[in-house]
């Protein structure tokens, strides 16, 4: 079935689409109290109030579901992409703490969503090609800004690792950070300490140092 994201909007929404949307808010609150994998296409047309061959008439199988999740989550995790390279225009201290702020926001508001991709991207060609792409999106921009930084004289050139390789290596931390609290860890930290802390580490990851404000 076509994304969600790429069909033509029509001034008001159909019944077809009110059933979709249906299926899907309905899928999200299931993946919000368990696992993808627990989850079956019975309990998803039950939950929508339709039988199981009307659910085949929307979605073949349950990952095609989730696939349609994702790619609004990836919709929005785009605009965010967009937003980080607006604000890395400014002061580049106070947007780190603004782009992790509305990355941790955005993913509390889709914990169910953000935690299958997470969880499933291994097994799935599909789902890797998706979340491991718009992951890559981030680690481009963050790569361009490390090097802008360095050949600007902002932050130290003279290091072993290239700018891919910390982008990568940041990017992946906050996505796991991320997980850790979506799954309600023990090691998980609340919002403002991962903010704070996430936010701490990518500047000594880009610049060796914190800014005297951030010190104790």
């Amino acid at each position: 079935m076509e994304p969600a994201s790429t069909r033509t909007r029509r001034e008001r929404p159909t019944k077809g689409d009110r059933r979709e949307a249906a299926i899907l808010e309905v899928t999200e609150g299931l993946l919000n109290k368990g696992a993808y994998v627990d989850i079956t296409m019975d309990d998803i047309a039950r939950g929508a109030g339709i039988s199981r061959p009307s659910l085949y008439f929307y979605f073949a199988t349950k990952e095609d579901v989730l696939l349609c999740l994702i790619d609004q989550l990836i919709g929005e995790v785009r605009a965010q992409t967009a937003d980080i390279q607006q604000q890395l225009h400014g002061d580049i201290r106070t947007a780190i703490q603004t782009v992790l702020k509305s990355a941790i926001q955005t993913r509390r508001q889709h914990p169910g969503v953000a935690r299958a991709a997470t969880e499933n991207w291994a097994i799935s060609s599909r789902l890797r090609q998706g979340w491991e792409g718009v992951l890559l999106e981030i680690v481009d921009v963050v790569e361009q800004v490390i090097t802008a930084e360095r050949a600007a004289g902002r932050a130290p050139a003279a290091h072993r690792s290239s700018s891919r390789a910390v982008a990568t290596a940041l990017a992946m931390m906050n996505e796991y950070c991320f997980y850790l609290a979506e799954i309600d860890s023990q090691l998980a930290l609340s919002d403002e300490e991962l903010a704070t802390t996430l936010g701490e580490i990518c500047l000594l990851g880009v610049y060796g140092t914190l800014p005297a404000e951030n010190r104790v």
